[in-house]
């Protein structure tokens, strides 16, 4: 049987997509050919090819990988036709399942039609990507979390230089720490923070950051090596279709935090520190129980003195979590749509 997230694949493909195309086989006069047929279902050619293209890979092993993943969409179809016969298709646990689940593709909707056929890559890109994984580089490097004392150590490294500075600083520490350990493996674009890259793409040997903010604390850098390996026409060939994939996922991560930033900020969108702290530690006391027979919601129901996270979010459910442009949600309506 397919696992959920095929699952979820096999609805975009047969109810959420004929909905987004611009013509079906009934529109254009023709019919659409059957692969299979289970009583009164069947499965189309159409359906078949988008639910394998995006199916999970393990349901692809088989000697016959088309075949082999037919009959698990069969099998598929003989269970879900069963438990429709039976009514559970009407049960309370399917239909907030199945609301949860629309909900979901709504959401993955919206974002292609936002934000991923929005994003484009240029060959000119591409190759400047490939030409750019020639070029190699490692540093050492020094971090503060207060950007006023990071400015003090960089004036102090370009008056006494990184390696004394860095070592009269590591012999006050009462754990002792290798300055090596401040050095980095020889590291490409690929591995390198975006932030941190653009701030370090035209330091030369030798030479000294100011201070970089990243990750909430802050960067100085000086350069040891730089490499450069040459650049064949065959490198283009072989790389470019990974390389155009790479630079696709880097931009759809970026625009899709500044769409979603963008949209939360229109809908004015506020969490309640205490309630969402009550939330976090329930949520922590219930990963240690280690108990996956049952759900969030039933451990917070039937929470005893022996859980007083849990205990004091099932006094609190009705606190406000999230407030936004109109409405709000209490934890216990979060916890309901999670």
């Amino acid at each position: 049987m397919l696992k959920c997230r095929s699952l979820r694949r096999w609805f975009v493909v047969v109810v959420i997509f004929p909905l987004f195309t611009g013509c079906s086989d009934e529109q254009a006069g023709t019919q659409p050919e059957i692969v299979a047929t289970v009583g009164e279902r069947v499965i189309t050619a159409r359906e078949f090819q988008l639910n394998y293209e995006f199916g999970f890979s393990s349901l692809k092993k088989a000697p016959d990988r088309k075949l082999s993943y037919l009959d698990s969409m069969i099998d598929e179809l003989i269970l879900s036709t069963e438990g429709y016969r039976l009514g559970l298709d009407k049960t309370d646990r399917v239909q907030n399942l199945e609301a949860r689940l629309l909900q979901e593709l709504l959401v993955e909707e919206l974002l292609r039609v936002e934000v991923s056929e929005t994003i484009t890559v240029s060959d000119e890109e591409i190759r400047g990507a490939i030409a750019g994984s020639k070029v190699r580089w490692k540093f050492r490097y020094w971090t503060e979390t207060d950007l006023g004392a990071a400015d003090r150590i960089y004036k102090l490294m370009q008056e006494q230089g990184y390696e004394n500075v860095v070592a009269e600083r590591l012999a006050r520490e009462e754990i002792r720490r290798d300055p090596a350990d401040f050095e980095t493996d020889y590291m490409t674009w690929l591995e390198t923070p975006p932030e941190l890259l653009e701030a370090i793409k035209d330091l030369q040997i030798g030479e000294l950051s100011g201070p970089i903010a990243l990750d909430n604390v802050y960067y100085l850098i000086e350069m040891i090596d730089i490499r450069r390996e040459a650049l064949a026409e065959f490198d283009y060939d072989q790389t470019h279709d990974r390389y155009k994939q790479i630079l696709y996922q880097r931009k759809l991560k970026a625009a899709t935090s500044h769409y979603v930033t963008g949209f939360m900020t229109a809908k004015n969108v506020v969490v309640k520190g205490e309630p969402f702290q009550i939330l976090v530690e329930a949520l922590e006391e219930w990963k240690l129980q280690n108990d996956s027979s049952g759900t969030f919601s039933e451990a917070i129901e039937v929470a005893g003195d022996a859980e007083p996270a849990l205990q004091k979010l099932n006094r609190n459910s009705g606190k406000v979590l999230i407030s936004f442009a109109g409405g709000r949600w209490s934890m216990k309506e979060f916890i309901e749509k999670i």
